[in-house]
């Protein structure tokens, strides 16, 4: 669960959502006390909560668990004349 506090809050903002529009969301099952405790990394969710937060935030569950770096390589932008 490394990276699951910063995942959780990446989608969420991703989201556009506040913590307590995220337990809104997910029809306050938990609170945004909670939920400010696991993008802390103070917490860890369980398996069923992680596929109800994964579900809100239209992510996959795996998103929660991997790191992954896009690369985009050298950028090159077109010159306008």
């Amino acid at each position: 669960m490394k990276y699951l506090a910063s995942r959780l809050k990446s989608a969420r903002l991703m989201n556009g959502l506040s913590l307590q529009g995220l337990s809104d969301r997910i029809e306050n099952r938990i609170t945004k006390q909670a939920l400010s405790k696991y993008e802390q990394g103070q917490v860890i969710p369980d398996s069923e909560m992680i596929g109800i937060l994964a579900e809100a935030l239209k992510v996959r569950t795996d998103y929660f668990h991997t790191d992954t770096v896009i690369d985009f390589g050298e950028i090159e932008f077109r010159r306008v004349f």
